[in-house]
């Protein structure tokens, strides 16, 4: 799910992401002394159930490999789901009113009673969450019974398939925090086009258009004052985790689409260190 946001200069030690000629959403890693192949596969975090896939060749992938790598481990016990449940409100008495212009404020606000239809009182108890999850609450709107690819993966994959997550439920929580709340609305809350941005993604994702992708991710001036934190940091960051796995054995790497694109993308820096990365070509709906 682009909320919740999204995703090389010179051969072997560099690579410009723009010389990719092949679209693709599943990546094959190879070389630099790896006994067998690992496979990185960009998702969306959230697809509704009609158009949710799983292809033949992502599940034949997944099934031979010995590992399964995700953001974060789908599966949080009831006392950490209280306890994030906890983090994902305001201070109390705070909504996002108090962060927005009345003029901003009354447009949003009317966006989404009269363009999503989403009743007022339901609006209220949504502002009065953290912008990134206000955001995820109103998807939750107008995608019509959703999937997540984590989720239904790491059911695939079942118990006998080891599992490593690259990140906690608090390392992403912190991060959220870390981010202002003026800029979190800033990128994602007052552009009043939630839904045809969301289905713009969606349509490039299910044509896994990695370029298109990248230059909707671009087309909001707001993206670059957070990419860092949420990609760049973050992408550098797993690679001594992803490393370690695919060292030891064929490892499945499914990561939010926009974490492979980009000069600092997974797949970018996977060839800085010495990788050989090719697309699998396949298409949804085969």
């Amino acid at each position: 799910m682009k909320h919740l946001i999204l995703f090389l200069i010179i051969s072997n030690s560099c690579f410009c992401f723009s010389q990719i000629k092949n679209n693709s959403t599943l990546w094959e890693i190879s070389g630099n002394g790896l006994n067998e192949s690992s496979y990185l596969f960009g998702t969306l975090h959230a697809v509704p159930g009609k158009q949710f896939e799983i292809s033949d060749s992502v599940q034949k992938y997944l099934n031979i490999s010995g590992t399964l790598i995700l953001e974060i481990d789908p599966d949080i016990p009831i006392g950490e789901q209280v306890k994030l449940a906890q983090r994902m409100f305001l201070p109390k008495g705070v909504t996002i009113e108090n962060y927005i212009d009345s003029v901003q404020y009354e447009l949003f606000y009317n966006y989404l009673k009269d363009s999503i239809k989403i009743k007022e009182g339901k609006i209220n108890r949504y502002f009065t969450l953290k912008p990134a999850f206000m955001q995820t609450m109103i998807l939750t709107e107008f995608i019509d019974k959703p999937k997540a690819y984590d989720i239904e993966l790491k059911k695939l994959a079942g118990k006998k398939k080891n599992f490593i997550p690259l990140e906690t439920i608090d390392e992403q929580m912190n991060l959220l925090d870390s981010i202002p709340f003026e800029q979190q609305l800033a990128f994602n809350s007052c552009n009043y086009k939630l839904d045809k941005e969301y289905f713009s993604l969606l349509n490039l994702y299910l044509k896994q258009d990695l370029q298109g992708i990248n230059s909707l991710m671009f087309s909001d001036p707001e993206f670059e004052n957070i990419e860092n934190d949420l990609l760049t940091e973050r992408n550098i960051n797993w690679i001594p985790k992803i490393n370690e796995s695919i060292a030891n054995e064929s490892s499945f790497i499914a990561v939010g689409c926009a974490h492979l694109i980009g000069d600092e993308g997974l797949i970018s820096l996977l060839i800085k260190e010495g990788y050989i990365l090719q697309p699998i070509i396949f298409s949804y709906g085969d």
